[in-house]
């Protein structure tokens, strides 16, 4: 799961990921999830995202702000209800 936080007043995009993991073989990765909060009323100028967790021994996340690279991919790779049905996966878009 990610979260991308977008101010187009700013020309700024932030991409939020993280990666939950264990390392050790009896010890399983940990349960990670984002919650809205919504704080506009405090001031703040849109949504966020936080996380509330407990680790244990060997357990392990990484969180990543990265801004999201922008690009363009050829028709070939871009998906498709066609190419969607045709692999037999579920195709969702913004649009429908």
């Amino acid at each position: 799961m990610k979260a991308l936080f977008s101010s187009p007043d700013a020309g700024l995009d932030l991409d939020l990921r993280y990666v939950p993991e264990s390392n050790l073989e009896s010890v399983p990765e940990p349960k990670i999830q984002l919650q809205l909060l919504d704080l506009t009323k405090k001031g703040h100028l849109g949504l966020s995202v936080y996380s509330e967790f407990c680790l244990t021994e060997g357990q392990a996340v990484t969180f990543i702000l990265r801004t999201p690279g922008q690009r363009a991919y050829p028709d070939a790779v871009r998906p498709s209800k066609e190419k969607a049905g045709e692999l037999g996966v579920p195709f969702e878009s913004k649009s429908d």
